[in-house]
This record gives C-alpha cells, sequence and structure tokens, in this order.
C-alpha cells in the first residue's frame, strides 16, 4: 500500500550524543571550568536507538574521566559537600586531603583539590577513579538528547573537513 495522499511523513526519533561546552575563567591565578548553561552542546553521533546512544555516551564520559581532573572543574565546596567528599575518598581507600597538606594558595584554610589530585591520580585504579567522579556527579562532559527527525538518507549533505 502506498502512502495516502496528503499525510505528513511520521517523524523518526533520533538519539543524539553531544559533547557540552566549558568555559575558563582564572581563580586565584589558577585556570578553572565552568559549564556554559547557554551552550546547547555539539553533535558527535546519532543513533536509532536510545540503548546505544546511551552506551556510547558512557564510553565518551569514561574516557574524558580517564584523561581529566574532577577537579579542574569544580573545586570548591560547602563545608558539608567537602565532609561527605572526604567520607566518600575515605570509603574508596584513599588518604583525603587536609587544608595543612594541601594548603590553598587563593583562601586560607581551605584545601587545593587540584593539587591533592595531581599527587593521588597516577596511583588511582579504574575504580577509585571512577569513584572519585561519582562523589562529583554534577559533572558531565556528553549527554543524550532525543529529537524528531523527519528527513531521510537522501536529504542529508556530507561535509568534508
Amino acid at each position: 500500500m502506498g502512502k495516502t495522499s496528503g499525510s505528513a511523513p511520521r517523524p523518526k526519533k533520533l538519539y543524539l550524543v553531544q559533547r557540552l561546552g566549558w568555559n575558563v575563567w582564572e581563580d586565584g591565578g589558577r585556570p578553572a571550568c565552568y559549564r556554559d548553561e547557554a551552550d546547547c552542546g555539539a553533535p558527535v553521533r546519532a543513533f536509532n536507538g536510545r540503548k546505544q546512544a546511551e552506551e556510547f555516551c558512557r564510553e565518551q564520559e569514561r574516557q574524558a574521566r580517564r584523561e581529566l581532573s574532577p577537579f579542574q572543574f569544580r573545586h570548591d565546596f560547602a563545608e558539608e559537600e567537602e565532609r561527605k567528599l572526604i567520607a566518600g575518598l575515605t570509603e574508596l581507600g584513599l588518604q583525603p586531603p587536609t587544608a595543612q597538606e594541601f594548603p590553598s594558595s587563593a583562601y586560607e584554610g581551605l584545601i587545593e583539590w587540584r593539587a591533592w589530585w595531581g599527587a593521588v591520580a597516577p596511583g588511582l585504579t579504574d575504580e577509585q577513579r571512577e569513584g572519585v567522579w561519582g562523589l562529583l556527579e554534577d559533572i558531565h562532559f556528553y549527554e543524550v538528547v532525543a529529537i524528531d527527525w523527519e528527513g531521510n538518507a537522501s536529504g542529508v549533505t556530507r561535509w568534508k573537513p
């Protein structure tokens, strides 16, 4: 049977994995990153199924987390947040930093989390590294977005670098 005259094609659901944008600013003479909430993300890959998109997204997150310091993206904490972070680090079998061992050069009495990460990161297991990132669950580099797409393969143009 053919398409009924006048009926619009049904949109196809695509799942787009996109990389989120971060900006750099200065904090106490050192670079720090913050999420640009106005950024809608840069498309990385589209999938027909949500499961495949989420799997790809998780792998991209894991790769980014192997290469980056979480404390470049989050390095100041309210007292309660810091207590929870220190307790979580202890549960992971890590020696949490103190302000005496890793003093902040910009803020007296605070911990320089980036310096602590630089000191411990080379010796972390994959599970500990993921565990630390898990304690800072608000930091993400990729996301999956569901989109409706009414086009077809013949309407796609190819981009060449």
